[in-house]
């Protein structure tokens, strides 16, 4: 063998070391996986005018794949493009009927179709509007993506931290009581929720300590067009337990009412506040005898709340 057949078959023999791991790596992945799997990653960051054209390529090759097109109406939906956003969320039903999350993406499409307009069938069923979508305001939102901001959607959870104190009539402690913990939501329906709190508490009364849970149902209505603002009324029922340096326990349960209004600080966060009054039972054990009294008792007072949407 020359030594000019030798050079050309040792730079075959370095091509082909080179590029075959690729190409057997390539060979592994199934059409559109590498799309679905960009589309994804950019809209999970909130680029979804970027995902979709990858969004549009991983549908064409995964035809089966009926989470694609729930995704792809995710998106469609966040950026204002109703059209779109109904017919993946109607094929993504159609595909799969059963899936976990069907109900939560039924109330989506419900929710769309009660707000498309004839105008809509100007637009395009694949890629979204053939006219430009509407020029963001000065806070960087727009009607149509109103979706997008803070506020919880139907099937959106929140968790956050909570403070706040409430007074007592005279049934119930001389002083105020300081509560501080954590508080979560998930929202139903597009206007209910429940909302529970854990929370410890603190009274200046023998340094009475202890803590309290909350759990209600709140109906909410939303107080602009853009959705930045939102107006709450709970209901439900609760519990507390404190006792003081000798060992005196008060057990507390009791109903609840709380007026709230929140505001999105931006598309993850959102800020709660309000008053709140609860009346019920309270017992508290006497001493030295160990026996027990009961008496209605009444609490005021209101909280401030900082939570995160979790979508």
């Amino acid at each position: 063998m020359t030594r000019g057949t030798r050079s050309a078959a040792l730079a075959a023999g370095l091509v082909l070391f080179v590029v075959a791991p690729a190409d057997a790596q390539r060979a592994w992945k199934t059409p559109g996986e590498t799309d679905a799997n960009a589309a994804r990653r950019l809209a999970s960051i909130g680029r979804c005018d970027e995902a979709l054209a990858p969004f549009d390529a991983a549908v064409v090759s995964r035809t089966e794949d009926a989470s694609l097109r729930r995704d792809r109406g995710i998106c469609h939906e966040r950026l204002g493009h109703p059209a779109p956003a109904i017919e993946d969320y109607r094929a993504y039903l159609s595909m799969d009927p059963t899936a976990q999350d069907a109900a939560s993406i039924r109330t989506r499409l419900d929710a769309l179709e009660a707000e498309d307009t004839p105008t809509s069938g100007s637009l395009s069923s694949a890629t979204g509007p053939t006219s430009p979508s509407p020029e963001p305001d000065r806070e960087g939102t727009s009607a149509k993506s109103k979706r997008s901001l803070g506020l919880p959607d139907p099937g959106d959870f929140t968790i956050g931290l909570h403070v706040g104190e409430h007074a007592w009539s005279s049934k119930g402690y001389a002083v105020v009581t300081v509560a501080y913990g954590l508080a979560a939501t998930y929202a139903y329906l597009e206007a209910l929720e429940v909302d529970a709190r854990i929370v410890l508490l603190r009274t200046n009364v023998l340094h009475s300590s202890g803590f309290g849970a909350v759990v209600d149902n709140t109906f909410k209505v939303g107080l602009d067009s853009s959705r930045r603002w939102e107006l709450g009324l709970a209901l439900g029922g609760g519990f507390e337990r404190q006792s003081n340096d000798m060992r005196i326990p008060r057990n507390y349960f009791f109903g609840h009412v709380n007026p709230k209004v929140r505001f999105s600080i931006s598309k993850p966060l959102m800020l709660e506040a309000g008053p709140e009054l609860g009346i019920g039972l309270m017992d508290q054990e006497k001493q030295p005898t160990g026996e027990t009294s009961t008496a209605v008792a009444l609490f005021y007072g209101g909280y401030l709340r900082l939570s995160w949407v979790i979508r």
